[in-house]
């Protein structure tokens, strides 16, 4: 959230949010401990002395889980939401990052910025396969990777969620509309089958670029992982990716090992 452009910076996002809460934690009179990227849980007072200590410290936490569930000495966190994709190797006992600050990892390929849902069509292709030829795409913000995993089965239905492009509901067919909608075209142009065939192309190049990040992130090191650990909702994206780039070592899902909640 402290990257979110209502705010100036990092310090400023940082702040805002640790009041917030702090807020929270008193109205329900809880203790208060902020993780931080080194791995400690400190006062609020010591997250906002050090803000980029704070800042997007999430990844982190989430290896040191899955290197507590892998129990090797040599695993990797593939761990895909809605925006972003984090990589990252662990050992038994903690992650071992490349980097520890956002840009950083992004230019070691530890943190890919394609997540399964809003990511913009337009930002991973220019055209969509339709009827034997190649149409354009407009530069808006018409439809996003949510509509292109909707019609492929890697994201559920959900007619009560208006969280897509325009509002509608989080649907196969809203996804058609969506995808007609990206190339200016009326709906009805546009099948339910000739959308889910469009969809495999920008479902591709996200594959490419997950896939491109985890040989980057396994070169560092040169040897394949004992083990995978998944987490996210973008399973069928990561597992995907995983075998575009080679990797077969045995998968973990946290999903299935912890629980959905």
């Amino acid at each position: 959230g402290e990257i979110a452009d209502c705010y100036p910076d990092r310090p400023a996002g940082v702040a805002s949010i640790v009041a917030a809460l702090q807020t929270a934690a008193s109205a329900a009179a809880a203790e208060l401990g902020i993780y931080l990227v080194d791995g400690r849980l400190v006062a609020p007072e010591i997250a906002i002395a050090d803000p980029l200590a704070a800042a997007a410290s999430n990844w982190h936490v989430l290896a040191r889980l899955a290197a507590a569930v892998a129990k090797c000495d040599r695993g990797l966190l593939v761990d895909v939401g809605s925006t972003t994709t984090d990589i990252l190797r662990f050992d038994q006992r903690r992650p071992l990052p490349l980097a520890t600050d956002d840009a950083g990892r992004m230019a070691s390929g530890e943190l890919v910025y394609t997540g399964i849902e809003r990511t913009p069509l337009a930002a991973l292709v220019r055209s969509l396969p339709l009827a034997g030829c190649r149409r354009p795409l407009a530069a808006e913000f018409y439809a996003r990777a949510q509509d292109a995993w909707l019609l492929l089965g890697g994201l559920p239905e959900n007619a009560a969620s208006g969280d897509t492009a325009d509002g509608r509901p989080a649907t196969r067919e809203g996804a058609r509309g969506r995808l007609a909608h990206q190339m200016l075209l009326e709906p009805a142009a546009v099948s339910l089958d000739q959308a889910t065939r469009a969809a495999e192309r920008p479902a591709a190049v996200q594959v490419r670029l997950v896939a491109r990040a985890i040989r980057r992130v396994l070169a560092r090191e040169g040897r394949a992982p004992e083990r995978v650990v998944l987490s996210g909702h973008g399973t069928m994206l990561a597992t995907r990716a995983l075998e575009q780039a080679g990797v077969s070592a045995p998968v973990i899902c946290l999903e299935e090992r912890l629980g959905g909640a």
